[in-house]
């Protein structure tokens, strides 16, 4: 029998929405996924920056699947911003970690950037799911310049996963 599929998934803390898939994910042994974790701002407790108080889930974040803290910063990090979650560690987790491919959750850390430059220097295949879509509203020159940007770096993308029709538009 092979060996099972390996899966990194950069994610920027355990979200309590992601955990439960990467847990049934896991359950299929032809498949394993491992979470890459840049904070673990969700179990301590801290102020989450999109509800502006602290949150603390009741659920299990961390069961039923394999999971990495990127560094001793992990416990300090709070998302907040691209320059929020650099997380160097993980270059040497993606290039030495025996993964078969990169699943990213969109572009808003600079973690992101890392995992696409550790997995293509390794030769592996970049997965990405994102909630962009067509609709967002912005400055004219502000959309120039981003769809510049992300033009370049989709091109390291192997694969898109749209979330819904807007997305998949996108």
């Amino acid at each position: 029998m092979s060996r099972a599929f390996r899966l990194a998934v950069v994610n920027s803390h355990p979200i309590q929405y992601f955990a439960p898939l990467y847990a049934y994910l896991s359950r299929d042994p032809a498949l394993e996924v491992t979470a890459l974790y840049c904070s673990d701002f969700s179990l301590r407790g801290a102020i989450d920056p999109g509800f502006k108080q602290a949150v603390t889930w009741d659920v299990d974040l961390l069961t039923g699947y394999r999971s990495v803290f990127l560094g001793e910063k992990a416990k300090q990090r709070t998302p907040a911003g691209f320059w929020s979650l650099i997380c160097p560690q993980v270059w040497a987790e993606i290039r030495s970690g025996d993964y078969d491919a990169v699943l990213l959750h969109g572009y808003s850390y600079a973690v992101n950037l890392l995992a696409v430059l550790a997995a293509k220097t390794k030769g592996l295949p970049v997965l990405m799911r994102s909630e962009t879509h067509l609709g967002l509203k912005r400055k004219r020159w502000k959309h120039w310049i981003r769809d510049a940007i992300l033009s370049i770096a989709y091109r390291l993308v192997d694969g898109f996963l749209a979330i819904g029709t807007a997305n998949r538009a996108y």
